[in-house]
């Protein structure tokens, strides 16, 4: 596996990726578009997800004074705009209005570091939200980290390392 060099590097990569094709009129492709709209497109990408998809797929473990029958009405952001950090938003609409209930910055080290200590589950936004572990990085990777696997490989080896 090729690794970046420089961090300045893996930003090329990001910049100069395609776009990665978005099905009409979906959550994710109207979340898309709003960013675009208000001009806060991350750089390296956003996914909206709910939290009930969430919970269906054993990734969300909890969430505080929430029952998993209001999963539906919550929803998670998750994007990037710097390499290995991610920007979390928990937001709900269960009144019919956006309210945000957290938002918080985790990196992937420290993911990782407690992947190494063997933690089956993190606790986000101040304990508010608890993840499993393991499926939560592999949900960050799915998006993310696999897609620079793939640009890496288009790119001249010069400016890589094996």
């Amino acid at each position: 596996m090729r690794r970046c060099h420089l961090a300045s590097d893996c930003k090329f990569l990001f910049a100069h990726r395609k776009k990665r094709f978005v099905l009409p009129f979906t959550k994710q492709y109207f979340h898309l578009r709003d960013l675009q709209k208000s001009g806060e497109t991350p750089q390296f990408g956003s996914f909206l997800y709910t939290a009930k998809y969430l919970y269906d797929k054993g990734i969300l473990l909890s969430i505080n004074q929430y029952s998993p029958r209001q999963f539906d009405k919550i929803q998670l952001t998750m994007s990037s705009n710097m390499a290995g950090v991610f920007t979390l938003i928990l937001e709900s609409t269960i009144l019919g209005v956006a309210t945000r209930i957290a938002a918080d910055d985790i990196r992937m080290d420290d993911l990782l570091q407690a992947k190494f200590e063997k933690r089956a589950s993190l606790s986000l936004f101040n304990g508010i939200v608890k993840v499993n572990l393991d499926l939560f990085i592999y949900q960050i990777n799915k998006k993310w980290v696999m897609f620079l696997a793939f640009s890496i490989a288009d790119e001249p080896s010069d400016r890589f390392y094996v």
